[in-house]
């Protein structure tokens, strides 16, 4: 039984969508790791504070990261909606 599809052509397409997935995780692991850095250095530098001032008060270092994830977002929000944007757009016309 032969196939109708020859295969170059589908070495063709698998080649192009192992790259859509390296982008995808590309596009993924920075969208992900920027918060959580910044978050991160917030609750270090409250925690350093916290230890300074020998306040142990367990909400402050979650209002430091909410802050910071909440400045985060509203600095770099559009720029992050704008790279999702393009990689669905690309992810799109690659089906299509």
């Amino acid at each position: 039984m032969e196939f109708a599809v020859s295969e170059s052509r589908i070495g063709l397409r698998a080649g192009l969508m192992d790259e859509a997935v390296l982008q995808f995780f590309y596009v993924t692991v920075i969208l992900s790791l920027l918060p959580v850095v910044i978050t991160t250095f917030a609750g270090l530098l409250a925690a350093i504070l916290q230890a300074a001032t020998q306040v142990q008060e367990q909400s402050l270092s979650f209002v430091c990261k909410l802050f910071s994830a909440l400045a985060f977002f509203g600095l770099f929000g559009d720029w992050m909606f704008g790279l999702l944007e393009e990689l669905a757009c690309d992810l799109i016309g690659r089906v299509i």
